[in-house]
């Protein structure tokens, strides 16, 4: 990036459909890990889609997938397609942030669940030992290479391509809520025929909230690589350590099995802890304390209209 070069914001409008393209394109490695774990399984390709059959080879399959695929297939899009460098979006790896991410990722809906568990709102049904070596290695590969795609495809559509790019526009208070509403829509509209219209609004508003959480790590940051460790983290933590319900898809194949019950106000329901009020409130004390506090005086963050 050269010193003095002024960044012109492009159309919001535009922005939205194309991050929302480029969003569905990133999602191709699904359709492979399908794909194979048809043909290594021996069942028909509509059977997995639709929920019909599903174990832990497919896990794997569409884990093996999402690394070999789809994270080329991400990184080729970012580079090639969005047309940003990626200095500018703060997308040059840093293996410090990833980690501290991960580590938050890991903590917060450990933290949750404790409070769940303490409350009598959760369970553990099933632990690891109803699987076999081979089945846990297929699970442990399929989740991790899975949830790494989710992570980066994710973080770098909402929070590193339209938030950014909106953020030039409009700033970033305005530029967050329009990408937490945008992010909690593309959401929905993979369980729409198995959600009401309310549980639709309240999950829109859960991905508000978890927004506001994940752009305060990428402003305070200045890095992409925080909120991408964290999300990371937080759906390892949930997918395959709890196998609990997240973002209102059930996990039949975490090394445990965790159930809730009670208000779903605190267990939020069938999006799971995602739209816990509980949730909510932790996400919004860290996301003040990351844009507000610093050791050595005021944080420095990243500056939504850079030269």
């Amino acid at each position: 990036m050269q010193h003095g070069t002024i960044f012109k914001g492009r159309n919001p409008g535009v922005v939205l459909l194309w991050t929302f393209g480029l969003y569905i394109l990133m999602q191709v490695h699904q359709y492979v890990g399908i794909l194979l774990s048809s043909l290594m399984c021996g069942v028909s390709f509509e059977a997995i889609i639709e929920g019909e059959f599903y174990n832990q080879y497919c896990v794997l399959w569409k884990g093996l997938a999402a690394l070999v695929i789809g994270v080329p297939l991400v990184i080729l899009i970012t580079r090639y397609l969005w047309r940003r460098s990626w200095e500018w979006m703060r997308f040059s790896f840093s293996g410090r942030f990833f980690g501290y991410g991960i580590l938050l990722g890991l903590i917060l809906p450990g933290f949750i669940l404790a409070v769940l568990f303490s409350l009598g709102m959760a369970a553990i049904v099933s632990t690891p030992v109803r699987f076999g070596l081979v089945d846990l290695l297929s699970i442990i590969i399929g989740t991790v290479g899975f949830t790494t795609v989710v992570a980066l495809s994710e973080e770098l559509i909402f929070r590193g391509m339209a938030i950014r790019e909106w953020a030039l526009k409009m700033g970033w208070p305005l530029a967050t809520v329009f990408g937490g509403l945008y992010f909690g829509l593309a959401h929905v509209i993979g369980i729409l025929p198995r959600i009401s219209a309310l549980n639709g609004v309240w999950i829109v508003i859960s991905a508000l909230i978890a927004s506001i959480l994940f752009t305060a790590m990428y402003i305070r940051s200045r890095s992409l690589w925080l909120p991408i460790g964290f999300h990371f983290g937080w759906n390892l933590c949930l997918q395959l350590f709890f196998g609990a319900t997240i973002s209102g898809q059930g996990v039949e194949f975490g090394l445990f099995r965790t159930e809730l019950s009670g208000p779903a106000l605190l267990t939020g329901g069938k999006f799971g802890i995602e739209s816990s009020v509980i949730t909510y409130i932790l996400y919004v004390v860290v996301a003040v304390l990351f844009l507000r506090y610093s050791r050595f005086g005021r944080p420095v963050l990243l500056d939504s209209r850079p030269m």
